[in-house]
């Protein structure tokens, strides 16, 4: 069987053949890119040469098995309840997307890694998977130029748990970290109890001729693993570091197992891999996808690929094939139907999502609230337009001020005094005094002329005899304000 793995900056080759316990590795070759696979893919002129090695190594057998191990890929374990397999792969997808607001250009798969317990209640372990469509297309596209037709596509870490759990490499009383390691990567997969849990990547720049500068990388990368693993409360602690991948020297392995205080081992691949390559650990991700898949749920990104493109094809040959009449008038009766289908589902859908919505008791309280606040904002304007009314009052009533007893006193002759002002009703009472009778008259003439009162009057005058001046009380109506 032929198979594919991709990584960021490496393209890994393998002929290989499955026996009973054994896998039987006939060829293999490991292609190191210059670039990113994203550039190499799309520029012709770095990916012709690729192409060219890729068909020479397959030759004419060109049906391969594709493993995604990009960073590109997403991962996420989740736990679920027990349920039909119709409705867990609802569930995935959109507890999925909310989780990490994923547009619908992504195709989402998953995996049964597992059980767990919980409150006395089994629940599913499921390993889930994302990657963008046009991502996966422009890689299904390069290698279609190749020559070569993707009959399956898994990712590494199902691979790997693929691996793991067929050889029953781990202990499932003890938590156990495997690590990966090439001259830019880190990827670091902890299993809890056996189990698969979650995996971190780390970018590294390892140095050819600095091996003690690699072993502070390698372990810092480690000891931050370990450390987070113990914050989230996902262990208590760690029993095991195996190693898949690794660049530095034998002799290391006794400084992890001091440093770390850990067990400390490498892959043993004997039992499981015949290689006659050096290189066997680094195709273990390659060449799980040859085991028997379990009879759980398992990820195959191509089938749903297949799938998506079934549904445009469908959509891209719904395109006249008949004489010209007939097409016409079959797509504008199909058109018409499915109109009328999709808004009388869209009504219908619309309808019971607002009903739903106006019956909850929060949605209630709060039109109640709504109500009685329009209640009294229609009785405050009630009393704004009272108030306009009074203002409107006030504002025309006659008053008593300043500038009306400047105009009192600027026309009052000088021989005029003024005893008292009442005022009551838009009215004043003047008592004044003089000792010229005609003054009185002269006097109400002139208040009459300045234009500020409606009326004035005074009925008589009297004679005061003890010092021969004469009295008389007016009488002056205001007038309302323009």
């Amino acid at each position: 069987m032929n198979i594919i793995e991709l990584r960021d900056n490496t393209l890994i080759l393998v002929k290989a053949k499955k026996t009973k316990n054994l896998i039987n590795v006939i060829e293999s070759e490991i292609i190191e890119l210059d670039d990113n696979y994203k550039v190499v893919f799309n520029n012709p002129d770095l990916s012709s040469k690729l192409v060219l090695s890729i068909r020479y190594f397959f030759n004419l057998d060109r049906d391969c098995l594709l493993c995604l191990s990009t960073s590109s890929i997403i991962y996420r374990d989740i736990v679920t309840p027990k349920t039909n397999e119709k409705y867990l792969k609802a569930l995935v997808k959109h507890e999925l997307i909310n989780a990490l607001n994923l547009s619908s250009d992504y195709l989402i798969d998953y995996s049964h890694i597992g059980e767990i317990q919980s409150d006395n209640v089994k629940q599913n372990k499921l390993l889930v998977t994302a990657i963008q469509t046009t991502l996966l297309n422009e890689i299904l596209q390069f290698f279609t130029r190749s020559g070569i037709k993707i009959k399956k596509i898994d990712v590494s870490n199902n691979a790997l748990v693929n691996y793991v759990y067929q050889n029953k490499l781990l202990n499932q009383t003890e938590n156990s970290i495997l690590v990966d390691i090439t001259n830019k990567q880190m990827r670091q997969y902890l299993f809890e109890n056996g189990q698969f849990s979650y995996h971190r990547n780390t970018k590294i720049n390892l140095d050819n001729n600095d091996e003690k500068i690699n072993y502070d990388i390698v372990i810092d990368a480690i000891e931050k693993m370990i450390q987070f693993s113990l914050a989230q409360g996902r262990i208590k602690t760690v029993h095991n570091i195996i190693f898949i991948g690794y660049p530095l020297s034998d002799d290391r392995l006794v400084d992890f197992g001091n440093d770390l205080k850990l067990n400390i081992s490498k892959i043993n691949t004997k039992d499981s891999i015949q290689s006659k390559s050096n290189d066997d650990t680094q195709l273990i991700y390659a060449l799980s996808m040859l085991y028997k898949l379990r009879k759980k749920k398992n990820i195959d990104l191509m089938i749903l690929y297949n799938t998506l493109n079934q549904k445009n094809d469908l959509v891209e040959r719904i395109n006249p094939a008949f004489m010209p009449s007939v097409a016409i008038l079959t797509y504008i009766i199909l058109t018409t139907l499915i109109i009328l289908v999709i808004k009388t589902y869209d009504t219908n859908k619309s309808i019971n999502e607002i009903n739903a919505y106006l019956t909850q008791d929060e949605v209630l309280s709060k039109m109640f609230e709504i109500t009685e606040s329009q209640a009294r904002s229609s009785k405050m304007n009630e009393i704004l337009v009272e108030i306009d009314n009074i203002q409107g009052i006030l504002d025309k009533m006659p008053r008593y001020n300043q500038t009306i007893i400047n105009q009192l006193y600027s026309v009052k002759p000088e021989e005029v005094s003024v005893l008292s002002i009442n005022y009551a009703d838009s009215e004043l009472e003047i008592e004044i005094e003089t000792v010229d009778a005609s003054l009185i008259y002269q006097y109400v003439t002139a208040l009459k002329e300045t234009n500020f009162f409606d009326e004035v009057v005074y009925d008589t005058y009297t004679r005061v005899k003890e010092n021969g001046t004469y009295k008389s009380t007016l009488s002056i109506n205001l007038k309302e304000l323009e």
